[in-house]
């Protein structure tokens, strides 16, 4: 297989038998020589894909080669080991020169985020010496936090409109201090005005049939706890979110007549055949006994034919035990419930409904048979509450309502806009994953990044 080049396959087969025999030597010495084939055969693909002009594949499979070697704690040789050290330089140049080239561009994001995505790569496998890259990032990360202040501590941003987008702009202002927050870079901002009125509480409207009394107050607790986690919510702000919800909680229940059958084991009397050499005659003493055995237990004496030449048939009684079915008859009971609600927000005016679907089917049988044999007992029927099964429900609908949240915000303000930065920003705060494509190349333009990209560096949830 390795002669015929096939090294993936010989390399999945060879970790099977791993698994199977985790300490034969002659498994773990030919796992050895598979994966030495492979990386032997891989470098080779790199260097072709390189040399064609498929920079991105040379380097992604370079990337894999390298981890691998690291989780399988082996080293090449000889030819192979040349082979890597130039693909290796190569790819050690292709990562730094992408994050120069960040810094260049005056994109310190990009520059941190690939440097974090590579650190263990440059520092642990290529041992190369970040030292001066690092402070490079932090330097331009000061430089952009700072915003043309002077470089005391906390940094203070001198906010003017003509040089700063974060003047007096406040979603770009938070932006700023998220951002540099991630660096550990304090910003101190005048206290801005937000454009957009936020919320202080939820008001919820419950309009939802056939929901048991103690759910539809839980309901309206656990919603206004959600809220708190929104991007609608503040503190400080005095305005009320109302939150209607609207549908039914439906239950349907279907009776059919079906047929079950259990397993149950009996033990049956069989008889085995033999043929043997006759014996001499017992002693009175010895048919005396077999009498008593057999009066007395449940003793069975053989029974012998004799065969006139010397040999008898014998007949010997065996017991087995064998599985039979018991058949019986049961109400098949399916339970179904069902929510199908609508869900609206009324931020600033604008309405945002979305519906909310979800069932639960269950099956379970009822019957008045008992057969102790088979350990059958009469049943009932088995029926999931209401309540109990809208609690389990909550967290999905809690998670629903979340993502909703956003994509309210993005209906509001995404929508309409234009080349401010501050209106972008502000489109961006609230766009957890829904961003408009505009809004998506303007990011990553400016800053080099995806806007999820940096919301998964800065850690926002909301």
């Amino acid at each position: 297989m390795l002669s015929q080049g096939r090294v993936d396959e010989a390399l999945r087969l060879i970790e099977s038998a791993r698994i199977e025999s985790p300490n034969d030597p002659e498994t773990l010495a030919a796992e050895h020589r598979v994966r030495s084939q492979w990386i032997s055969s891989k470098l080779i693909e790199v260097r072709i894909a390189r040399l064609a002009g498929n920079k991105g594949d040379s380097i992604e499979l370079m990337r894999k080669i390298l981890k691998l070697e690291n989780d399988w704690s082996l080293i090449p040789t000889g030819a192979v080991y040349s082979t890597q050290a130039e693909e290796t330089s190569y790819l050690s140049e292709f990562i730094l020169k992408q994050i120069y080239q960040a810094l260049e561009n005056n994109h310190p994001l990009e520059a941190m985020v690939r440097f974090k995505s590579d650190r263990s790569l440059l520092e642990d496998l290529l041992k190369i010496k970040t030292m001066k890259l690092k402070n490079s990032i932090s330097a331009q990360m000061q430089s952009y936090c700072s915003n043309g202040a002077a470089a005391t501590k906390p940094i203070t941003p001198v906010l003017h409109s003509k040089t700063s987008d974060f003047a007096t702009k406040y979603y770009s202002a938070v932006f700023l201090k998220r951002t540099c927050a991630t660096f550990q870079i304090p910003v101190i901002l005048p206290k801005l005005k937000n454009s957009v009125k936020l919320f202080g509480s939820l008001t919820p409207k419950i309009a939802l049939t056939n929901i048991p009394p103690e759910r539809s107050s839980d309901f309206s607790r656990e919603l206004k706890n959600e809220f708190k986690r929104s991007i609608w919510y503040e503190t400080e702000a005095d305005g009320k979110l109302e939150i209607k919800l609207a549908g039914p909680l439906d239950e349907k229940i279907d009776i059919e007549a079906a047929y079950r059958s259990k397993p149950y084991t009996v033990r049956v009397a069989y008889e085995e055949k033999t043929i043997r050499q006759k014996k001499s005659e017992k002693t009175g003493l010895e048919t005396l006994f077999s009498i008593l055995a057999w009066a007395l237990t449940t003793y069975i004496p053989d029974q012998e034919v004799n065969n006139h030449d010397g040999t008898v048939t014998v007949y010997e009684t065996k017991y087995r035990d064998e599985t039979r079915y018991f058949s019986y008859q049961v109400k098949e009971i399916t339970q179904t419930l069902s929510v199908d609600w609508q869900i609206t927000l009324n931020p600033h005016e604008k309405a945002h409904t979305f519906k909310f679907k979800d069932q639960i089917k269950t099956i379970s049988d009822e019957h008045d048979v008992s057969f102790p044999d088979a350990k059958l007992e009469p049943a009932q029927r088995k029926l999931v509450r209401s309540a109990d099964w809208l609690l389990s429900l909550n967290r999905k609908l809690m998670d629903r309502l979340n993502e909703e949240f956003n994509v309210a915000w993005i209906d509001r303000f995404c929508t309409h806009l234009t080349n401010d930065p501050e209106v972008l920003h502000r489109c961006v705060y609230g766009a957890n994953g829904h961003a408009p494509a505009l809004v998506n190349d303007w990011f990553k333009t400016r800053y080099g990044i995806e806007i999820e990209t940096w919301r998964q560096l800065v850690a926002v949830h909301k």
